[in-house]
């Protein structure tokens, strides 16, 4: 976690294996500048995608996550909480810029921040090239870039663009700032030491002829 990859063929590739998790809440990957997507899961299992920023990279087709499954075995992928924005598609019929979804490749898509991603004639961000039959893609909740309802549809290719396509329900859309805020440090937790034992230092007698004096007692810090 936490690492930045960036300038490579591609950012981060799955292939095969069974569940996994890319990025987590505190602990997400910044992956740009790759020239073969962001993301790549190759025919694996359920996988989770979350808290990543993910940009400025290019594919011929999903340049920010590309998902590819077995049409026949559907797998359900989670994508969450991540930055998907300035993704580029080479294809003139990539319109899957910032996420593309091969047959099979179901998904929970929520709380993204999903803009900004193009082919070379369009703002592309998503494309689901799942079968009529197939569930409804779940984009609840995601920050577009835009706010007209409309718009926001022409940057998604599914059922109303191609009637062999299922749907994707992307509302209702998700509310904050375009850019979200810098995570906080945490805190640190004060470390309680031993507490030392002050032996009182007794009062001096009186020097003849002077004043009596009386050293301060040190009290230490006993945090740090």
């Amino acid at each position: 976690a936490n690492r930045v990859i960036s300038n490579a063929e591609i950012g981060i590739e799955i292939d095969l294996g069974s569940d996994n998790r890319i990025g987590s809440l505190g602990a997400g990957n910044i992956i740009s500048g790759n020239v073969g997507s962001g993301i790549v899961l190759n025919l694996t299992g359920a996988t989770i995608i979350e808290s990543n920023e993910i940009y400025n990279n290019v594919a011929g087709n999903g340049a920010g996550i590309q998902a590819k499954c077995n049409g026949a075995a559907p797998i359900m992928h989670e994508i969450q909480n991540n930055v998907i924005t300035g993704n580029f598609a080479t294809d003139t019929k990539g319109w899957g810029a910032g996420i593309y979804l091969s047959p099979g490749c179901l998904a929970q898509i929520n709380g993204n921040r999903l803009y900004a991603n193009r082919n070379s004639s369009a703002v592309t961000n998503l494309q689901n090239d799942n079968p009529a039959a197939a569930p409804t893609i779940d984009a609840t909740n995601n920050i577009w870039g835009l706010t007209d309802e409309t718009a926001i549809e022409e940057t998604i290719w599914h059922n109303p663009d191609d009637t062999r396509l299922s749907t994707v329900n992307f509302l209702p859309l998700g509310t904050g700032p375009l850019n979200p805020p810098p995570t906080p440090s945490p805190t640190p937790t004060p470390e309680l030491l031993a507490t030392p034992t002050v032996t009182p230092t007794p009062a001096p007698s009186a020097t003849p002829g002077g004043s009596s004096t009386v050293p301060p007692v040190y009290i230490p810090n006993v945090f740090r």
